[in-house]
């Protein structure tokens, strides 16, 4: 499926498709940031074009080995061979080519937290690190866009159980952008639009005829790449949201509860089902290190940063039986959900992840499940069982934000679904809380899963329409700015 750009054609074709639910919305559309200043100008470093380079065939690294291991990906006659990353104790002659593993779960936090993730890495900083593969890229947003239900409902529950994540809620906080229904659907439905643009949109297309470029140092080197402008803008948002909040006090410290009341009630339904639950003792008490934050903790650091990156690969890999009915999301190629999580590894980087703490940054599939498990285990679940006020500050803001962005979600639906499906638990006090609005969610979700297991034709005749999505979204939230990839890439965003 090619990459589509907007067009007045397509708009009304969405418009008149679903115009019973385009006329529920917000008739008066929200114009939001559109004010950017960029990053440093890209690299202008000459390349040798004509090496021997075969961006077609690599290895794979066994996992914290010295040795290779060679691993096809077959996608129908183009196998592709790539070298994922290299073990923390492997040197290489250029090892700029190929990645660090990223570190063990244990060591993201405990060097994460004092690692900025919005310093500039040097001058005229380059977004795309040294080792991307586009092909490989490419081939993963087309994934993507092919599973696009299935991928933006992993997301949805990442984004909710991100807000758990105490240094993450914490910088929420203090931007101040997420902490009502209304900017926490702003600051959301900006982020979706974006990351729509970055699946659907090949990294390798611009309007000037470099489609096929397949170094990332000339491929910066467009000026119409809209992919790499939504990157760079959002990686500058990020650092000026760093540098406002660097030194303010911790929010843990604002008892401002008059400001943000919360729903007592539901949060003690949460409680008591979490507290009734299989869950092991050892799981549900957090790290302490994450107990002891302190107003010294380095704004937006590669902690958190590690951790927002689970909120979107995640539970696409080691909860898609539960998300779609099927044994795996992935099971007719796990070659593309390779190329998928490299695509993130990626973007992760552009936005300032440092290899050691890009967890999309694993030589296998089952190495990448058991270590993103972990990370579930050790930080998500624990978090959940510890949820600071703060973190249900912004929890009840998100999830009463989510209709507006994600249509057809119900708040409490949420929340419950996600620890029925992700941690396995039954929801006896929150199920006795279920309206008609949360009982009809239930079924639909479990109507929408059906069909996925039964009929393998259901994803391929789905995910084109789902994948229309973000114009309804977008011309919700930024009117006549929502008209061409060009500007959403520098103008679609919600940042004070």
């Amino acid at each position: 499926m090619k990459p589509f750009l907007i067009t007045s054609t397509t708009i009304t074709f969405l418009l008149l498709s679903s115009h019973n639910a385009h006329c529920l919305l917000p008739s008066v559309p929200l114009i939001l940031q559109n004010n950017l200043t960029p990053l440093p100008d890209r690299i202008t470093e000459q390349v040798d074009t004509k090496s021997n380079h075969n961006p077609q065939k690599f290895r794979l690294c066994r996992y914290f080995n010295v040795n290779y291991c060679e691993s096809k990906l077959y996608k129908k006659h183009n196998p592709i061979f790539f070298i994922f990353c290299r073990s923390q104790n492997e040197t290489l002659s250029e090892p700029h080519k190929i990645p660090l593993c990223s570190l063990p779960p244990r060591d993201l936090l405990r060097l994460g937290l004092s690692r900025p993730g919005n310093i500039v890495r040097f001058q005229n900083e380059s977004i795309l690190p040294s080792w991307t593969n586009i092909d490989l890229v490419v081939r993963g947003q087309q994934f993507a866009m092919d599973n696009i239900f299935t991928i933006s409902l992993s997301y949805l529950f990442g984004l909710t159980l991100l807000l758990s994540i105490p240094p993450v809620a914490d910088d929420l906080l203090l931007t101040g952008n997420s902490d009502d229904p209304q900017k926490a659907a702003n600051r959301y439905a900006a982020t979706v639009v974006q990351v729509i643009l970055w699946m659907r949109r090949a990294l390798n297309d611009s309007q000037n005829g470099k489609r096929n470029q397949q170094n990332p140092r000339l491929l910066e080197q467009s000026e119409d790449n809209w992919v790499l402008e939504s990157l760079r803008n959002v990686r500058f948002i990020h650092i000026t949201a760093a540098n406002k909040i660097k030194g303010k006090k911790s929010p843990k410290t604002l008892q401002n509860k008059d400001h943000h009341p919360i729903n007592s009630q539901f949060w003690e339904a949460v409680q008591r089902d979490l507290d009734s639950s299989h869950i092991p003792h050892n799981l549900r008490s957090m790290p302490e290190t994450l107990q002891t934050i302190t107003n010294s903790s380095v704004p937006m650091n590669q902690f958190s940063f590690s951790m927002t990156l689970f909120a979107f690969i995640g539970f696409s890999i080691i909860r898609s039986k539960e998300l779609y009915a099927r044994e795996r999301l992935f099971d007719e190629s796990e070659q593309d959900v390779l190329a998928f999580v490299h695509m993130f590894a990626v973007y992760g980087h552009a936005l300032g992840i440092e290899d050691e703490f890009n967890i999309a940054l694993q030589p296998n599939l089952q190495i990448l499940t058991e270590y993103l498990e972990e990370i579930f285990q050790s930080y998500f679940i624990s978090s959940l069982f510890n949820l600071s006020y703060g973190s249900k500050v912004l929890l009840e803001a998100f999830l009463q934000a989510a209709p507006q962005v994600f249509t057809g979600t119900d708040p409490e639906t949420i929340f419950r679904q996600c620890l029925k499906q992700l941690l396995h638990i039954p929801t006896p006090n929150l199920d006795k809380r279920r309206n008609p609005i949360g009982l009809k969610y239930d079924a639909l979700l479990e109507l929408g899963r059906g069909p996925a297991a039964l009929l393998p034709v259901w994803v391929p005749l789905t995910s084109p329409l789902i994948g229309l999505y973000h114009f309804k979204v977008g011309l919700q939230f930024f009117g006549d700015l929502y008209s061409s990839d060009e500007n959403i890439a520098k103008q679609c965003f919600y940042y004070k």
